[in-house]
């Protein structure tokens, strides 16, 4: 038997994914200088202020008194170049601060109001809890963030109102890229709920920015085209993206909905079906879309008590596992670690299963060229003399034990005559995952 007694979930993404990856196009710079400046890739028609240029790091959040803020920058300009070499996107702006040792000062060349301009930045060593100034500025943006909406309402300026409101959204997807999900889901829905009574106020509504525009295409075609859970997910970053920019509007959280049901996610489906529902209460689809809701809450109730057991970590014996559930198709992966040369899939487990209430059946696909959870190290060479190196198809099934305290699953194992390769009979060999307790989901 098998105990995953370290194993750890990440329980949060069911709360906090849909603005993570509206965040995920920032940079921390992977050195170990910085700059205190969270960019995001933008894309522009070329002027000869760009110098031809169609896309840069638009700055999104800067830290006060750190480098960047010191040297002038300020959030909406559009990183060009830095120390002579063009950022057209993240990557490009890794390669050029990758040498960078702390006091250096490097040039950032920048448009700002359409005007080309230049800033110099002393870089500055990376600071052991730059998490945590991350996470303190977007908690004291949302604070004062809601204040400012609030007064600006009470005064009538609700064009005023509108621009401290989407600082608000912003530094809530910021505070969920720090991984506190639970806290940026509840801020951005309070933005949420004063964006749809600000948005009908204002004349003329606000223009559609045309990163979101960009986006939304991308993830309309990037969805009609999937063939493959990775496509579609790909398709939902795109869609969260766009939601990023242009959060008032209702058919992107609609879109965005509609990508993560076909992602097998209903949990992120319904959380922004209620949203578009709450930016667009009286639209023609009402009916239909809570008609969708209750389709996916019943699916969501059923994966419910799945979900703490979702996530990766280590097992006992040291090999990695990771368990996903998209839909109702349930799958354990488990790798061996076999030395740091290992091959791919050597000796590795796959378990693919469809849930059905408190239960899974399915298959189990194993590679046993290794010891693994299921080929004891002394039948390695008995086992593929017998049955081939390749990989082998064994029934599995599984549930959760009541009170939800383990999750056991079982491989219908062949024993069979080490010498002869015999099978005698066939045995369920029993596996459990432990649910993470309290402390560990806490990270405690």
């Amino acid at each position: 038997m098998m105990r995953f007694g370290a194993f750890r979930v990440w329980l949060g993404f069911l709360l906090a994914l849909a603005l993570a990856l509206a965040l995920a196009g920032t940079a921390r710079a992977a050195t170990d200088v910085w700059a205190g400046i969270q960019f995001r890739h933008v894309e522009f028609t070329p002027t000869p202020e760009t110098d031809g240029l169609n896309s840069g790091l638009r700055i999104d959040f800067i830290l006060p008194d750190q480098p960047g803020s010191s040297a002038g920058l300020r959030p909406e300009d559009v990183i060009l170049d830095v120390n002579g070499k063009s950022t057209p996107d993240l990557e490009a702006y890794l390669t050029a601060v990758r040498n960078v040792v702390a006091g250096a000062v490097i040039p950032f060349i920048f448009i700002r109001d359409h005007q080309r301009r230049t800033a110099n930045v002393r870089f500055e060593a990376r600071p052991s809890g730059y998490a945590k100034l991350w996470s303190d500025f977007y908690g004291r943006c949302i604070s004062s963030g809601q204040k400012l909406t609030a007064n600006a309402v009470h005064k009538s300026d609700f064009r005023m109102a509108f621009q401290e409101d989407l600082k608000v959204l912003r530094c809530a997807s910021g505070e969920s890229g720090q991984g506190n999900g639970a806290a940026a889901a509840s801020a951005w829905d309070a933005g949420l709920v004063q964006l749809a009574q600000i948005v009908p106020k204002l004349r003329p509504a606000p223009p559609v920015p045309r990163e979101a525009e960009r986006h939304n295409q991308r993830a309309v075609i990037m969805l009609k085209n999937a063939a493959s859970d990775e496509d579609i997910d790909k398709a939902a970053y795109e869609f969260g993206q766009a939601m990023y920019e242009a959060p008032w509007l209702p058919d992107l959280y609609l879109n965005y909905a509609l990508a993560w049901e076909k992602a097998g996610y209903p949990e992120s489906a319904i959380a922004n079906l209620r949203r578009y529902l709450l930016l667009r209460p009286k639209g023609s689809d009402a009916e239909q879309v809570e008609h969708k809701l209750t389709e996916l809450e019943v699916l969501a109730e059923e994966r419910k008590p799945w979900l703490p057991f979702l996530g990766s970590g280590t097992a006992t014996d040291g090999a990695g596992i990771s368990t996903t559930l998209r839909g109702r198709k349930f799958v354990i992966r488990i790798t061996n670690t076999v030395g740091a040369n290992r091959q791919a899939e050597v000796g590795d487990i796959v378990l693919s299963g469809v849930i059905d209430g408190a239960r899974f059946a399915g298959k189990v696909f194993l590679r046993p060229n290794a010891p693994n959870a299921l080929v004891r190290p002394a039948d390695v060479e008995s086992w593929s003399r017998c049955f081939g190196p390749g990989v082998m198809e064994l029934d599995a099934k599984g549930e959760i034990e009541p009170g939800g305290a383990k999750l056991i699953w079982k491989a219908k194992y062949p024993i069979y005559n080490q010498q002869s390769c015999v099978v005698v009979r066939h045995d369920w060999q029993v596996n459990t995952i432990n649910r993470p307790s309290r402390s560990e989901l806490n990270g405690g």
